[in-house]
C-alpha cells in the first residue's frame, strides 16, 4: 500500500485530482472537507476544520491498520507545511510514494474559493506554504487543465 499527498491552497483543483487519481489507482481517498458538511452544506471553521484533520488522521493511523494497508491511499488536503506532511506520514506509518503539489497564486484562490474561507485564514494559509524538496515531490500548475495526464508521464517511483 502507497500514501499519495495531494496538497494546495484553496481553489487549486486538489479534490477534483484526487478524485481522478482515486479512481483510476482504486484507492481510498482522505480529505479533512469531507467531514466539514453538515445537511448538504460545506461550514468550514477552524475548529470544526481541526476536528475533521484529526478524524482523517485517526483512520490512517487506526483504521488502515485493520485492512492490513491492502490498498493505496491518497490524502488530499492544503498541508503548508513540512510539519503537517509529516504528521499524516506518522499516522500513516511511511513516507508518502508522492506528494503532488498543486501550485496556485493568492488571487486566483480567493477567486476560486467556494468553501468560504476567510481571506485572512487563506492568506495565513498563503503565507506559510512551503516548497517541499524531496525526490518523490513534484509541483504541477493548478492553471494546466493537463495536470492530472501530466503525472501519468512520470516514471514509477520517481
Amino acid at each position: 500500500m502507497s500514501l499519495y499527498i495531494v496538497r494546495g491552497l484553496t481553489g487549486a483543483g486538489k479534490t477534483t485530482y484526487a478524485r481522478k487519481m482515486a479512481q483510476e489507482k482504486n484507492c481510498l481517498l482522505l480529505e479533512p472537507d469531507l467531514f466539514l458538511y453538515e445537511n448538504g452544506d460545506y461550514r468550514y471553521s477552524k475548529d470544526r476544520y481541526e476536528e475533521a484533520w484529526d478524524i482523517c488522521l485517526g483512520i490512517l493511523d487506526d483504521v488502515l491498520d485493520c485492512y492490513a494497508r491492502n490498498f493505496d491511499v491518497i490524502f488530499v488536503d492544503v498541508l503548508p507545511t513540512l510539519e503537517k506532511i509529516k504528521e499524516v506520514e506518522y499516522a500513516y506509518g511511511d513516507k508518502a510514494k508522492q506528494i503532488i503539489t498543486l501550485e496556485i497564486d493568492l488571487e486566483t484562490a480567493m477567486r476560486r474559493n467556494l468553501h468560504g474561507v476567510s481571506e485572512a485564514d487563506l492568506r495565513e494559509m498563503a503565507r506559510c506554504f512551503q516548497t517541499i524538496k524531496r525526490k518523490s515531490a513534484i509541483t504541477l500548475d493548478a492553471m494546466d487543465e493537463l495536470t492530472y495526464e501530466k503525472i501519468n508521464d512520470l516514471p514509477e517511483g520517481w
